[in-house]
């Protein structure tokens, strides 16, 4: 059995928020979606960049947004 690390860097959380973006995009009538993350989590940021999301820095976190194409 593949340890959480190991599973975590297989991309589960990459085709996790794709499959969760697609469905908010295709599914339902939102325009917008947003995400908080906090300002040292890199690693979640990294990820969401890939996605389409952008940064804005806030107090102790930040919040990124991807629109509907």
């Amino acid at each position: 059995m593949p340890t959480l690390v190991a599973r975590l860097r297989a991309g589960v959380c990459n085709r996790g928020r794709t499959l969760c973006l697609r469905y908010a995009f295709n599914e339902r009538p939102l325009r917008k979606v947003i995400a908080r993350v906090f300002e040292d989590n890199d690693a979640s940021m990294r990820v969401l960049e890939k996605l389409g999301f952008g940064r804005r820095d806030g107090s102790g976190t930040t919040i990124t947004s991807a629109d509907r194409a």
